[in-house]
């Protein structure tokens, strides 16, 4: 496998840049880079969750190398944020801020052994405000992990020469991986969604909402139709369902889950809707199937459950990194292989502000 500027430049060739016409009218166009990434935590690695693995390819020193290579043939970013981040101190801190440009910001999850990271470039952005929003009150009734989430508060630092003039609130999430608890993440995005609300219409009425991160949810999902405002597209059943299910896994009476999702539904209703960048991707081999990519996680369960949510009112994609072939992909059966060292995608797109 090749090393160094060899190896940044392969990742560059597997995922070209899909370029959408972008209208300036002749005025500076503020531009910005997002990327969310779960980046695949070391603890996690083991031979019997992924067999199919190439004898070394799971190795940390391995895997940190192409992660390194990879994160480089995307630069440069405006804002990226990471999921499954192991190792902070140690490893990424020192990779992510060693140029002086950028700053990253940590949170972790109960017991430290991996957690989650907003890194945002420091000669564009100042950071205004930071919280860290544990989910452990939705998840008393389980033996889990709490999940979290991070919530940035970012303003620009007005500089002209940067080409960067724009606010924003920045979440980054990873909610519950158990693909039979799809009502505990429609209540744990919408704890995420009211507190970045609260914030908002307190103190930051003009900053444009940007949620980021590894929702484990499909775009089939409520957690999906009800951030993107398509709440008409779940079924009475499908959330009757979610509230029953809810009430029998958490030991919760039915009244009081019904209670919980009945505010769930009222309170997106009021929300503006926000729009995967991904949902304007076009298929390399058929430009004329427009929507949500294959997959962007590859292992035993395959799907679609990464997504860079934004204000289409407020922001215009003008790029997004297309996704390596399939033959790349399921090369050695699933994610991790030699090339990708996570059981994840990056996403990343590059936006104009619309004024």
């Amino acid at each position: 496998m090749t090393q160094g500027t060899n190896l940044i430049d392969l990742y560059r060739k597997l995922r070209p840049l899909q370029i959408f016409p972008a209208s300036t009218n002749g005025a500076t166009v503020n531009s910005l880079t997002i990327i969310t990434y779960n980046l695949l935590s070391q603890h996690h690695i083991n031979n019997e969750v992924y067999p199919y693995c190439v004898s070394g390819t799971l190795r940390s020193a391995y895997r940190r190398t192409r992660l390194f290579a990879e994160l480089q043939a995307y630069s440069p970013f405006d804002i990226a944020a990471f999921q499954e981040v192991g190792q902070f101190d140690e490893v990424w801190r020192g990779e992510w801020e060693k140029d002086g440009t950028k700053r990253a910001v940590y949170a972790a999850k109960e017991g430290g052994r991996d957690g989650i990271a907003v890194v945002y470039d420091s000669n564009k952005f100042q950071l205004e405000y930071n919280e860290i929003l544990s989910f452990a009150p939705l998840m008393t009734a389980l033996e889990a992990v709490p999940n979290i989430a991070q919530i940035l508060v970012l303003s620009s630092n007005d500089n002209v020469n940067m080409n960067m003039n724009v606010n924003v609130i920045v979440s980054n999430t990873h909610l519950f991986w158990r693909p039979d608890f799809d009502c505990l993440r429609v209540l744990q995005a919408h704890r995420l969604r009211k507190r970045i609300e609260e914030l908002k219409s307190s103190k930051y009425p003009e900053h444009v909402i940007i949620m980021c991160g590894d929702w484990n949810s499909d775009p089939q999902s409520a957690v999906y139709h009800l951030i993107s405002g398509q709440i008409d597209k779940i079924t009475r059943t499908h959330w009757e369902e979610l509230i029953n299910s809810h009430s029998k896994l958490l030991g919760h009476p039915l009244e009081l889950s019904q209670k919980l999702f009945n505010q769930v539904i009222e309170d997106f209703k009021k929300w503006s809707k926000l729009t995967s960048a991904y949902s304007l991707y076009q298929s390399p081999s058929d430009p004329a199937a427009i929507g949500e990519p294959p997959y962007t996680s590859v292992n035993s369960y395959i799907d679609t459950l990464d997504y860079i949510f934004v204000d289409f009112r407020k922001l215009k994609v003008t790029e997004l990194l297309i996704l390596p072939a399939d033959e790349i992909i399921k090369k050695q059966t699933a994610l991790p292989n030699e090339i990708y060292s996570s059981d994840h995608l990056a996403l990343m797109s590059k936006f104009n502000l619309i004024n």
